[in-house]
C-alpha cells in the first residue's frame, strides 16, 4: 500500500504557477484566434490536469504501482477528452 502524501508547498507554488501561466497565454492568444472555442477547450483541459496532478499527488513522484482508482480520476478523464475534442474539431 502507498502511503498518500499530501503536496508541499513548493509543489503547489509550482502548479499555481503553471495554471496561472496557462491563463495568461490563453487570453493573450484570445484575440488571434478566430474562434476561441478551440482555445477554450483546450485551456479547460489543461487547468484539469492541474487540478488532477493537485489531488493526487503520487502521479507527480510516478508511483503508479499499487495506486487504487479514486472518483478523482474521472477528472483526468473529462481533461483528455477535452483536450481530444479541441484537437480532432473545427469550430
Amino acid at each position: 500500500m502507498i502511503e498518500e502524501k499530501p503536496l508541499s508547498f513548493k509543489h503547489k507554488i509550482i502548479l499555481i504557477g503553471f495554471m496561472i501561466l496557462v491563463t495568461i497565454i490563453f487570453l493573450l492568444g484570445l484575440k488571434d484566434e478566430p474562434t476561441p472555442y478551440r482555445a477554450g477547450l483546450n485551456w479547460l483541459g489543461t487547468i484539469f490536469c492541474f487540478i488532477y496532478l493537485w489531488l493526487r499527488p503520487e502521479a507527480i513522484a510516478l508511483k503508479i504501482k499499487g495506486i487504487q482508482p479514486k472518483k478523482i480520476d474521472r477528472l483526468m478523464y473529462l481533461a483528455l477528452a477535452l483536450w481530444v475534442i479541441a484537437l480532432f474539431t473545427s469550430f
